[in-house]
């Protein structure tokens, strides 16, 4: 996700440390949903991968606003075909 800065107009980035807190956090509370469902063993597999994705959003939404998202600006060494 690529967000620009108000003042000078440059790309800005989430950090890595703030990505992998995020990404941290929503695979325990999908974790957390398949274990307070009590399922095990072969559908916990299912049931983990399903409720990855909602979990992902609810940890960046809930981290968003127990701590502010930092930002670093982006490298433009990376080449990118939908750069204009």
């Amino acid at each position: 996700m690529v967000i620009q800065c108000p003042l000078c107009s440059a790309e800005l980035i989430y950090t890595v440390f703030y990505r992998s807190l995020v990404i941290v956090i929503g695979l325990v509370m999908a974790w957390g949903v398949a274990e307070a469902l009590r399922i095990h063993d072969a559908m916990l597999s299912f049931t983990f991968f399903v409720s990855v994705f909602p979990s992902l959003i609810v940890a960046n939404r809930l981290l968003a606003v127990v701590a502010s998202p930092r930002y670093k600006k982006r490298d433009n060494t990376v080449i990118s075909l939908l750069h204009r």
